[in-house]
Parts: C-alpha cells; sequence; structure tokens
C-alpha cells in the first residue's frame, strides 16, 4: 500500500518513478547510525539534554508505584513514544526528534510531581492565615 501511495504521488509531482520510495528505504540505513550513536557517551548525554535535570524526577517516580502516574498516561501515551522512539532512529537526530516526546513528558512530569511522596512538599503549604495583612 505504501508503495502505491508513493508511486501515485511521483506520478502525480511528475518525479522519476522509485525517486521517493529509494529515499523514504534510506532512512532505514539510519538506524544503525543511530543506535551506535544512542549507545555511545555522546548519544546518551544528547538523549539527557532533551529534558535536562528535570529527567530526574521521571527517575524518583520509577522507584515507587508507577501505575499512579503511568495508567493515567494510557495507551494514546505509550503510542507517541513507540511513535517517538522510532522517528529518533530513523531521522539519526536523536536530541532533536526526541522532543516530539515533550507532551508525554510533561504529562508523567506533572503527574509524580503531585502524586510522588517525595514531592508532598510541593503541594501542601501551611496555612498562614493570621499573618497575612487584610
Amino acid at each position: 500500500m505504501a508503495y502505491g501511495v508513493r508511486h501515485w504521488i511521483d506520478a502525480q509531482v511528475g518525479a522519476p518513478p522509485q525517486e521517493s520510495l529509494n529515499n523514504a528505504l534510506n532512512h532505514f540505513h539510519n538506524l544503525a547510525y543511530s543506535l551506535r550513536r544512542l549507545l555511545s557517551v555522546k548519544g546518551a548525554g544528547e538523549i539527557f539534554s532533551i529534558f535536562g535535570f528535570f529527567w530526574l524526577v521521571l527517575l524518583a517516580g520509577l522507584r515507587r508505584d508507577t501505575s499512579r502516574w503511568l495508567r493515567p498516561v494510557g495507551r494514546g501515551g505509550v503510542a507517541l513514544l513507540a511513535v517517538v522512539l522510532i522517528h529518533m532512529l530513523l531521522s539519526g537526530d536523536l536530541g532533536r526528534m526526541g522532543y516530539l516526546a515533550s507532551p508525554v513528558f510533561a504529562v508523567v512530569f506533572s503527574l509524580v510531581l503531585t502524586r510522588h511522596p517525595a514531592f508532598r512538599w510541593l503541594i501542601s503549604c501551611p496555612s498562614d492565615t493570621e499573618n497575612r495583612p487584610v
């Protein structure tokens, strides 16, 4: 089906046959390059630099009951992460494509901050009604 669609598009724009299909298949060469890059020190740093030190909040969330924040993300969030991972590996630009996962990252980050016991101090503020100016 993908071949048929690409062939039809090539015919409509007047591109040489097979050019876009060859271009699409060349992305699979990026797979080995991306995996080598991901497993290097530089690649690990590039992955960490996507969201910086905010990754540490997610690591804290992994130490506890993950169902409290994983269940609300749902299948849609997991599917988006899978698509982003495939996109990262096929594109060869791990850091830049990793930003596409930011919607899921933001949801998980906020859930961990609000539901993890280590961050309870962020949401429970002592009542200061007596000393508040009128």
